[in-house]
């Protein structure tokens, strides 16, 4: 993950980093340049049993990892950004109530993500390019730090 964003300071905070290819909406468009799914998923605090159901059946969660998810969304749409006809990450975009996405706002959404396609390209080459140099500047630190104890110790004599 590279962002997130909500009005809901709840839903606002990043609770994951990384994100299973093999279940979930992030999967489906991974692998199907989208997963639109805005008419059929019941809301959780109206119907938990049904929500859990139709995850499970649908998207591959089971009902532990449903427990453990912040944001219950119901409405999704998750659209694969590509670059070059290679898909190089996922924009996804959900709600908990089952009347937020009309077909307008789908349309639109569908328009301005493939207006700014190459913007967002670009972001998530950045953040990829980030994440790499935050690793490489972490191990280097954790090396240098043990070869500095490493003169104190009988390793270092």
């Amino acid at each position: 993950m590279l962002a997130r964003y909500s009005k809901n300071p709840e839903y606002d905070k990043v609770h994951r980093q990384k994100f299973p290819t093999k279940y979930g909406v992030i999967s489906q468009a991974w692998q199907h340049k989208d997963c639109i799914d805005t008419n059929h998923c019941p809301e959780y605090s109206n119907d938990p049993q049904g929500y859990i159901d139709y995850m499970e059946k649908n998207y591959g969660y089971d009902k532990v990892k449903i427990d453990t998810l912040q944001m219950k969304s119901c409405r999704f749409i998750a659209l694969s950004i590509n670059e070059a006809d290679t898909h190089i990450g996922v924009i996804v975009f959900e709600s908990v109530l089952s009347n937020h996405f009309k077909q307008q706002k789908i349309n639109q959404i569908n328009e301005y993500c493939k207006e700014y396609q190459s913007y967002m390209c670009d972001f998530i080459r950045d953040g990829i390019k980030l994440d790499k140099s935050a690793k490489v500047a972490s191990s280097r630190t954790l090396n240098t730090d043990k070869e500095f104890l490493s003169q104190f110790t009988e390793e270092g004599k």
